[in-house]
């Protein structure tokens, strides 16, 4: 029996790729993956440590309403207090929230925040300082930011683990006002 289109000593051609022709497809896909890869990676850090930028300039601002509003004020002098995460994100007056309740659980966009509030008192004006630490050092971020009433957002990249967050003492971010980098 003929097969239509074929001669009687004509092979059927056969379909698909050959093995050299895949294993050629694979090593270019793999090279655009190595070099695609890493830009990308460094792009999602870009956008992260953007966000923390942003976010750490509306902790400033939402800081400065909430004293300027007097929600708190310890020292019964007039001036008001800043407000912790927690205050900013439900204020105790149950007023309209300073920032969303996302921020206020302390972590955003690949970053941990924290605020440390200092009331004011006899002689000691109310302060307050803000940090913005990656979560994964060199995955969602590098630098470190810093900021405090003065309004100024700065930025570090040494290295510096959770566990500065959450203390008594920020220690004013490991001295980052004096030696850290301004950010405007």
């Amino acid at each position: 029996m003929r097969r239509a289109g074929l001669a009687r000593d004509e092979q059927p051609r056969a379909c698909g790729f050959t093995l050299i022709e895949l294993v050629i497809v694979m090593v270019v896909i793999s090279i655009l993956a190595a070099i695609a890869i890493p830009i990308f990676l460094r792009q999602r850090i870009a956008a992260n440590e953007g966000s923390a930028i942003g976010t750490m300039r509306t902790l400033v601002t939402s800081e400065i309403s909430f004293r300027t509003q007097k929600i708190v004020d310890f020292d019964d002098s007039g001036d008001g207090d800043y407000g912790t995460l927690a205050e900013l994100a439900s204020p105790p007056n149950g007023g309209q929230p300073f920032i969303d309740a996302g921020l206020g659980s302390g972590a955003k966009s690949g970053y941990v925040f924290d605020v440390l509030v200092i009331p004011g008192s006899l002689g000691t004006e109310a302060a307050f300082s803000a940090v913005a630490l990656p979560q994964v050092y060199n995955r969602t971020g590098i630098r470190n930011f810093y900021a405090d009433q003065e309004g100024v957002i700065r930025f570090t990249v040494q290295r510096r683990g959770l566990a500065t967050i959450g203390r008594v003492v920020h220690d004013r971010f490991v001295g980052l006002p004096a030696a850290g980098k301004p950010f405007t």
